[in-house]
């Protein structure tokens, strides 16, 4: 006999989750460019300006994306199939 689980319904579906999704990465990405606004203007760590808006442009997105794939690391849940 085959036991059978019951799938549970996605909570990562309508516009309440795109709704929360979307605060959380506006609220990340005005986090993350704030520390790395912060850390670039402490250390000068470049010294064309060019390069140095081009990390501050795309240091907060890969922040964003890190942050992102490390919550849904740890909030999914896996089902073992015995």
């Amino acid at each position: 006999m085959a036991f059978t689980t019951k799938r549970r319904k996605s909570k990562r579906i309508g516009y309440k989750f795109v709704l929360i999704q979307g605060m959380l990465m506006a609220g990340l990405l005005l986090l993350n460019g704030a520390l790395v606004r912060a850390f670039m203007l402490a250390n000068q760590p470049v010294s064309d300006i060019r390069i140095n808006q081009a990390i501050q442009f795309i240091v907060p997105l890969l922040m964003i994306f890190a942050q992102l794939w490390i919550y849904d690391f740890l909030t999914s849940t896996t089902i073992d199939k015995d």
